[in-house]
């Protein structure tokens, strides 16, 4: 007999019911919405689902959102790559080593590595871009910053 996801965190729940409670808690003071007190009680709670707190001062809102924005462009900046792919010193030897015996000259076959790696890196790129991975990402680090938990 299988086990839905829904039964087995329901059966955890004295594990992470205090954490949630947390970030619950954490959230009713910076961005209400972000981590809903349904997301703990599943709408049972004395609050219909769409009526949220009314916050009266929006400071720790803007101070979640400044440091979500700042992290999400330190981690993922939007002009450059976050990553270089390079390749091991001892398999770079050995490879030319090979390519040498070959009569291949060995600047010439590492700069068509480096622009091969280069053409991957932008390609990785490009299909994040078409992912729109950037606002999965600030959602995650808002979480990650208000509750100190997250997944995507």
């Amino acid at each position: 007999m299988t086990e839905t996801a829904a039964s087995r965190w329901s059966a955890l729940s004295q594990y992470h019911s205090r954490y949630l409670r947390t970030a619950i808690d954490c959230s009713q003071l910076t961005i209400p919405s972000l981590i809903p007190e349904s997301d703990m009680y599943e709408g049972s709670s004395g609050m219909s689902d769409n009526q949220l707190p009314s916050l009266y001062q929006g400071s720790g809102a803007r101070n979640l959102n400044g440091l979500s924005a700042k992290l999400l462009l330190a981690l993922y900046p939007p002009s450059q790559p976050f990553f270089r792919l390079v390749i091991h010193e001892g398999k770079l030897k050995e490879y030319m080593a090979d390519q040498a015996a070959a009569g291949r000259q060995e600047e010439e076959v590492k700069s068509r590595m480096d622009m091969a790696l280069a053409s991957v890196e932008r390609d990785i790129l490009k299909k994040l871009d078409e992912l729109q991975a950037r606002p999965a990402l600030f959602e995650l680090i808002k979480k990650l910053i208000c509750g100190g938990n997250g997944l995507i």
